[in-house]
């Protein structure tokens, strides 16, 4: 199989194989990912994920305001899945103390009817 290449705008080869450029943040090395070939899936199938980006902290640290439609429970994972965070979520303003430091966390939040939601977090 040969590497595709993507343009924005145009559709992707599902057959294709595809490889991503990254750039390293802390000393701009560019280098290239394993071969992926992309995957369509259903729209039933597909949930969307916000992602919140922190540009280090603020005069509050890394404390944020965060509206709960409903009652639920937040937990921060770190990308290896150990637990850093958990607050307990009340209907309308919560306060969120957010990882000081560096890298990509996922919060996953319960609401109390059982469905959950998920948030990815990048801490720069």
């Amino acid at each position: 199989t040969q590497t595709q290449f993507y343009i924005e705008g145009q559709d992707l080869d599902f057959n294709g194989e595809y490889r991503m450029k990254l750039t390293r943040i802390d000393d701009q090395i560019e280098l290239f990912t394993c071969p992926f070939i992309p995957q369509r899936f259903p729209e039933d199938q597909m949930t969307e994920v916000s992602t919140l980006v922190l540009y280090g902290p603020g005069q509050q640290g890394n404390n944020v305001k965060a509206l709960a439609p409903r009652h639920g429970h937040a937990v921060i994972y770190t990308m290896t899945g150990v637990a850093v965070s958990t607050v307990e979520l009340f209907v309308g303003e919560n306060d969120l103390n957010l990882p000081l430091e560096k890298g990509i966390y996922i919060m996953k939040i319960q609401y109390d009817e059982g469905d959950v939601q998920i948030v990815n977090i990048v801490v720069q």
